[in-house]
């Protein structure tokens, strides 16, 4: 909370001595109520809302109608399945979620292309069209409405914009948007031509279904003739496999089986190692037999031969051994009998021993035969044994050149039945893309909607209305009311004065147009003359003070220009003398001099500059005037230093002097805050009347006067709030008892 340090207060003339000091503020502006705001802002919100909704109208009426027209179209993940086989180009996978959004990504991106904008602008002949025929820029267009009124000023007819300028403008007119939770998409055209508006986005679902299946054709031709190519390299391929096996079976005498074995050169070494084994093992008998017989006694052989002869004949011979011996017992040696059986032994011996002798040799040539045998059976043995092996390593190529063969009239037919499948594939003419709702020529435009737009304009308007005068609201620091002059500059309001709009700030009104000067229920305007009933009171409270002594020199000054000190200053000055008080008005602005004007003169040589500067007597620069008992006293030329020169002897000894010749002195000066000429005049006077321009002056501004008047003495009279607009100020009632003299009614005026 701000505090403010405790002063002493001038009493209002003719009441009690009141200290604001004592009163209980805050020293910030109350804030007002939504309502007052609204309503002290009422203008600024009316003025916005008209300017936005003007605005808004001269669009709806002058801008070009604009059509939409939509298009559906149902795309699906997977074309319908006519035939069994896949095709080339297989539909994406929409099995997850994310492949999903990136397949329909895809295919939103594919129909806004500028590919597929170019197919329609050529199918439609777009740019020889009306509705895209070149306009001119906003740049272009002023010049074009300047060129009547500049002369010498060129303007040149708008140029056809190039391909790529066209499709982006083309691109602009058109939207396309996914319908969410489906599988459709639309396309919406907004171009000013109805019947346009419906052809664009029906040609660009054609346009994309055609392109679409183009590609997939153009995708099955590319794979038609690779395939084409491919099965011309195999079909060789497979003939030169043929003839290789042909000519390796020829070459090796092969005679293959179904199995694709050589069972011939088999089944010959299986007989050839099953005779070689019997033979081996013959062989093996024999020689055992023939090692037995060869190492045996004769006891022994004529067993191992197991021939019957011989063993009839060992028998034979046994016996007859047993005959000699039991001859010998009987004979002697030389007995014919003796003989006889001896020579019948050795015969029987020599054919025992012939016969063993010839069946060894038997045994020994069976043995011999058996070898002879086993070692050409083993020899033939070897021989079909490596032609075994040659002829399964032959086959081993053989097969090899076989499944080669098998393989490549797979592949090739393979390829031959995935030509045909891609071959019908291409000529199928179904889609996994349809028009689900063609668009239909608009019966209406969609923009400007003139209804809508001025609806919303007026209600944007008085929005963005309300919400500026908020934002002035919160940022006005300027005094506005008397209650923000009692809490913010701690100074009492001696007069509130209303604003009189046939007069500026800048120029004084003449004498006769003064509101000082107007009557109640004269021709005078209401508002001129309340600014007089108001210079009336201040003039009451300056006159009729009955505490303190009633200031006889007042200054009349404020804290920047242009708040109309001097227009309060020559008001009060004319009030007095209507009053019948002696009243001298002087304008002590060196500067910017203007009271001359209220009495129609000229910018007088000889002033109160001239008084103080040259010495003159008071006599040649006072003028009278047309007001009865006011005397002007003008500024005069601009001397070299004012300051200096009014805080000089002369300036007191001369303000002592008129004081004695006139009771009441009005003194207008500079503006405090901008030269110190009025903190100098401050000082020689009875009292300072600081004028405030309302919603204008600076709350920071007023302050720093006032503390700079406290600073050097001043006594403060108070303040009169000036230019106070009555619509803004709930404070006057100085409407009450004037009225309207309309068809001679009298009324009172609200």
């Amino acid at each position: 909370m701000q505090q403010f340090p405790h002063r002493a207060v001038a009493a209002l003339p003719g009441r009690r001595i009141v200290d604001i000091e004592a009163v209980p503020l805050d020293g910030e502006r109350p804030a007002r109520s939504i309502w007052e705001i609204l309503v002290t802002h009422r203008w600024l919100i009316l003025g916005f809302t008209i300017v936005v909704v003007a605005v808004v109208a001269a669009w709806s009426f002058t801008a070009r109608p604009m059509y939409e027209a939509s298009t559906v179209l149902q795309i699906d993940p997977e074309r319908p399945r006519v035939v069994s086989f896949t095709e080339v180009t297989p539909a994406e996978d929409a099995s997850t979620e994310r492949m999903f959004d990136a397949y329909y990504q895809t295919q939103f991106e594919l129909i806004g292309s500028k590919t597929l904008l170019a197919r329609v602008e050529q199918s439609l002949n777009l740019r020889n069209h009306s509705a895209f025929a070149p306009g001119m820029r906003r740049s272009e267009r002023l010049l074009a409405w300047l060129a009547p009124y500049v002369p010498n000023l060129r303007t040149k007819p708008p140029e056809m914009p190039d391909a790529e300028e066209f499709l982006e403008d083309l691109d602009e007119a058109i939207k396309v948007e996914p319908v969410k939770r489906s599988r459709l998409v639309r396309i919406t055209a907004r171009v000013p031509d109805r019947e346009l508006a419906a052809l664009i986005p029906n040609q660009m679902a054609s346009e994309y279904i055609s392109m679409t299946n183009a590609q997939r054709k153009d995708t099955s031709d590319a794979a038609s003739r690779w395939l084409e190519g491919q099965l011309s390299g195999l079909k060789s391929r497979t003939e030169q496999a043929s003839g290789a096996i042909q000519q390796f079976v020829q070459q090796h005498n092969l005679v293959p089986t179904r199995e694709g074995k050589t069972e011939f050169v088999l089944q010959q070494l299986d007989d050839q190692n099953r005779a070689y084994t019997e033979a081996e093992s013959e062989r093996m008998q024999k020689e055992a037999r023939y090692r037995v017989l060869a190492s045996a006694d004769p006891d022994t052989l004529v067993a191992a031969l197991g021939s019957e002869l011989v063993r009839n004949l060992k028998g034979e011979y046994t016996k007859l051994e047993r005959d000699v011996a039991r001859a010998r017992t009987v004979y002697g040696p030389q007995h014919p009998k003796m003989i006889e059986l001896e020579a019948e032994a050795s015969l029987a011996k020599l054919r025992l021993d012939t016969e063993i002798n010839k069946a060894k040799q038997a045994v020994e040539q069976e043995y011999q035969a058996a070898t002879r045998r086993a070692t050409e059976l083993g020899r033939r043995l070897d021989q079909q044994r490596q032609l075994a092996i040659g002829q399964h390593a032959r086959q081993m190529q053989l097969q090899l050149l076989k499944k080669e063969a098998e393989t490549t009239e797979t592949v090739y037919a393979d390829l031959m039945k995935r030509l045909k499948e891609v071959q019908l594939a291409g000529e199928l003419r179904v889609t996994n893309v349809k028009i689900a709702d063609p668009a239909r020529r608009p019966l209406r435009a969609a923009s400007p909607n003139r209804t809508r737009d001025l609806l919303l304009a007026t209600v944007g308007g008085l929005i963005g209305g309300i919400a500026l005068a908020f934002v002035r609201e919160a940022g006005d620091h300027t005094l506005r009311t008397p209650r923000d002059v009692s809490m913010l500059i701690r100074l009492p309001n001696v007069g509130t004065v209303p604003a009189v709009r046939a007069h500026t700030r800048r120029m004084l009104p003449t004498v006769d147009d003064l509101p000082a000067r107007a009557i109640p229920d004269e021709t005078m305007s209401w508002p001129a003359q309340i600014a007089g009933e108001a210079f009336r009171s201040i003039r009451a409270l300056v006159l009729h003070s009955r505490v303190l002594e009633t200031p006889r020199t007042i200054l009349v000054t404020s804290s920047e220009p242009q708040e109309g000190k001097s227009f309060n200053a020559v008001n009060l000055a004319v009030t007095l003398a209507e009053a019948g008080e002696t009243v001298l008005l002087i304008d002590a602005d060196f500067r910017r001099a203007s009271c001359h004007r209220a009495f129609g003169l000229e910018p007088a040589a000889v002033g109160l500059s001239s008084i103080l500067y040259r010495g003159l007597p008071p006599e040649v620069a006072l003028l009278t005037t047309g007001v009865a008992n006011l005397t002007f006293l003008p500024a005069g030329p601009k001397p070299p230093d004012p300051a200096a020169l009014l805080s000089s002897d002369r300036t007191r000894t001369l303000l002592a002097g008129l004081r004695e010749r006139f009771p009441r002195i009005i003194i207008d000066s500079p503006p405090v805050l901008a030269v110190s000429d009025a903190s100098v005049l401050a000082t020689l006077v009875d009292g300072v009347l600081l004028v405030v321009r309302a919603h204008a002056t600076p709350v920071e501004a007023v302050q720093l006067a006032r503390d700079r008047l406290d600073t050097i003495g001043a006594r403060i009279l108070g303040v009169v709030l000036n230019d106070v607009r009555l619509s803004r100020n709930r404070y006057f009632y100085a409407g009450y008892g004037y009225r309207n003299t309309n068809d001679g009614d009298s009324r009172e005026s609200a």
